[in-house]
């Protein structure tokens, strides 16, 4: 068993045997003296720029709506079950701003997120059909009255993008892409200053940030290899 599915089931028969204490059914949580495992941080795969912009020129010709929700998922910072909460009433296009709820926790917070200039005409797009009341994403990811099940998305990137042999690479050759959907917040974070990706994604501080660019430990790498020190 992975690591983490053994820390995750540790938790949840702790969590039982403290309700069966509670309850005077046994004395002894004999999960608690069990050791958690140690769990290695894999790093997430992401795009390369180039197969990035073949994904989208793909997606865009062939798919537009979801090619649409990809560049203002990329864009927002925001979770997926976040804009799939989204409704009309909390997007401002004059002030360029929408309110998502977060959820740490048991604790939920509005915050409001910045609609960035790159993907502005596509939340125009969505609000000159969208009506009040209405989530911005629902059935097809087009407004609508009913709100869709987050696993939408994901399930649609890997039928159109994983799972397909027509998107071709820089190289005129089929491209074979790995990396989820969710590696699309990943890459355009990447590509960010630390300080802007952290504001973008409203994260408190910056490690949580550097979760997300993964290729930063790279570049500073690269960056240390050109220092010039004399002594």
């Amino acid at each position: 068993m992975p690591a983490n599915y053994y820390n995750h089931a540790k938790r949840y028969i702790s969590s039982l045997f403290s309700e069966l204490i509670e309850y005077e059914c046994c004395d002894v949580n004999l999960a608690r003296d069990m050791r958690y495992q140690k769990v290695i941080k894999k790093q997430r795969e992401i795009l390369s720029p180039e197969d990035l912009a073949c994904v989208m020129k793909y997606l865009k010709s062939n798919y537009y709506e979801f090619w649409r929700y990809c560049i203002i998922f990329m864009f927002s910072g925001a979770r997926t079950s976040e804009l799939m909460r989204l409704k009309y009433g909390q997007v401002n296009l004059p002030e360029q701003e929408f309110t998502v709820v977060i959820s740490k926790g048991k604790s939920r917070k509005e915050v409001k997120k910045v609609i960035l200039l790159g993907a502005m005409e596509l939340w125009k797009e969505l609000m000159d059909i969208a009506k009040p009341g209405e989530y911005i994403f629902s059935k097809n990811l087009v407004p609508g009255k009913n709100k869709i099940n987050d696993d939408q998305v994901s399930k649609r990137w890997y039928r159109l993008v994983k799972n397909s042999d027509k998107i071709i690479g820089p190289e005129g050759k089929p491209l074979k892409i790995t990396a989820d959907f969710y590696s699309l917040k990943h890459t355009f974070l990447d590509s960010l200053e630390t300080e802007q990706a952290r504001k973008l994604a409203s994260h408190t501080n910056s490690r949580t940030t550097a979760i997300y660019q993964v290729n930063k430990d790279k570049r500073d790498r690269e960056e240390l290899k050109k220092l010039r020190i004399v002594v």
